[in-house]
Formats: C-alpha cells, sequence, structure tokens
C-alpha cells in the first residue's frame, strides 16, 4: 500500500470515524473520508460478518439458489419501494456472501433503503463502511456521493463538503450525472 496519491490506492473511512456515525457523535471536521491506502477488513470484521450470516439465516431467508439470483430478489424488492424487506434481504446476502462481485452493489443499495427512508445516520454508517469495505466496487463513487448527502442530512457540512471533495479527487472520471451532483452539492454547501 502506498501514499494517497498513488495510482489505484483510494480514501479511507476510518473505523473511529463508522463509529462516530453510528452513536450519532459528531464526526471531528474534515475527518469522515481520508487520503490513505486502504487495508483489508480486520480479522474481528471478518469474524463479525460470519456471525452475522447465522444471525441474518435465522432472521431472513434468502430466495433463490445462487448468489445471483438472491441479489436479484432483495434488488426487486427495493425496485417495489418495500424498503424495510429489502434492508434484510440485501443485509443477509452481505452476510453470506461478502466476497461475492455484487457485494459493493448490495452495500450501497443497503444505504439507499436507509437514506430514502431518512435514516441518514444508518444510511452514512452503510455508505462509509461500502466505500471502505469495497473501495474498488463500481459503486465506490456512488458510496461517496449518498455519503456527503448523508452527512449533510446530519448537519455535519464540513465533513460532507470533505467527503465531495474526495470523490471528486479520486473519482475525475465516474458518471457525469455522480460528478454533477457532488459540484451541486458543493455549491449549495458553500464548500471551500
Amino acid at each position: 500500500a502506498g501514499q494517497g496519491g498513488e495510482p489505484g490506492t483510494l480514501g479511507t473511512v476510518s473505523e473511529d470515524v463508522v463509529a462516530a456515525i453510528r452513536s450519532g457523535e459528531p464526526v471531528q471536521p474534515g475527518t469522515a473520508v481520508t487520503s490513505s491506502s486502504v487495508t483489508a477488513p480486520s480479522a474481528t470484521t471478518q469474524s463479525g460478518a460470519q456471525s452475522g450470516a447465522q444471525s441474518a439465516q435465522n432472521a431472513y431467508a434468502l430466495a433463490g439458489t445462487t448468489a445471483e439470483d438472491q441479489y436479484s430478489h432483495a434488488f426487486s424488492l427495493l425496485s417495489q419501494a418495500n424498503y424495510d424487506q429489502a434492508e434484510q434481504a440485501l443485509q443477509a446476502f452481505l452476510d453470506e456472501h461478502p466476497n461475492h462481485r455484487l457485494a459493493g452493489n448490495a452495500k450501497y443499495w443497503l444505504g439507499e433503503t436507509h437514506y430514502v427512508r431518512g435514516h441518514y445516520q444508518d444510511a452514512a454508517v452503510a455508505f462509509a463502511e461500502g466505500y471502505q469495505t469495497y473501495p474498488n466496487s463500481t459503486k465506490a463513487p456512488d458510496n461517496l456521493l449518498k455519503l456527503g448527502k448523508s452527512l449533510s442530512a446530519l448537519g455535519e457540512t464540513n465533513d460532507a463538503c470533505g467527503t465531495y471533495g474526495e470523490l471528486l479527487r479520486r473519482f475525475p472520471n465516474a458518471a457525469p450525472t455522480i460528478l454533477k451532483q457532488a459540484d451541486q452539492e458543493r455549491r449549495r454547501l458553500a464548500c471551500p
């Protein structure tokens, strides 16, 4: 792993920031996203995912025989605006398939289930964890955009601005709609 400016190196969202967002504590200004190398999830994170898989299997039975079928089912619940069940299905998918090629997408859509219901704290945690855990996912820029929007909704303007700045620096070739929204949000918040 190298310094933040090397190709292929993305910013991270620290465990402290995720814990602060999760607990509702204010995040120190400018610390939501930091430029540094991405590290693999810790052993405790991985074992937590395994124990979470057991509880998810008890809490929600995934529909479908393949991981792709299970993801499609969870996504269809989201498409039907059945956000409570979509949340459960996406979380169960992530618990059962944390390293699947669709896991980064599932984490992003899990965040969306919270965001559309106005659960901005839970959304911020999901988007931060999505960016942290799946930095190479096609949804990484989307995670940063929605993390910024969630932080803004929570009144964490400085961190929202930092997140949008990170998005624009790290993903200058992201989809034009994402870049445009990030730029609009930066202007709306009067970010430096």
